[in-house]
């Protein structure tokens, strides 16, 4: 299964449909419920320390809101999950 996939399935299985949150709430979400590999918490590059499971989380969002999966309140900068 790809890294997607595995967001995908886990943002499916844990985020309540229909609810809008936060960034930070689905980086909880993920946390709580993905296992995170070594990769997964290395740094994107020298200059940027974030995780890469977190760039990996807001390419599937953005992935995902360009086919009508997900969701976007700009005003809130919130995601839902259809």
């Amino acid at each position: 299964m790809s890294k997607s996939d595995r967001i995908r399935t886990c943002l499916e299985t844990y985020a309540q449909k229909n609810v809008y949150l936060s960034l930070s709430e689905i980086y909880k979400i993920i946390e709580k419920n993905l296992v995170l590999n070594e990769d997964d918490l290395s740094c994107v590059t020298d200059e940027h320390k974030e995780p890469k499971w977190q760039r990996n989380v807001r390419n599937v969002l953005q992935s995902d809101k360009e086919s009508s999966n997900i969701t976007w309140n700009k005003e809130e900068h919130t995601y839902g999950h259809l």
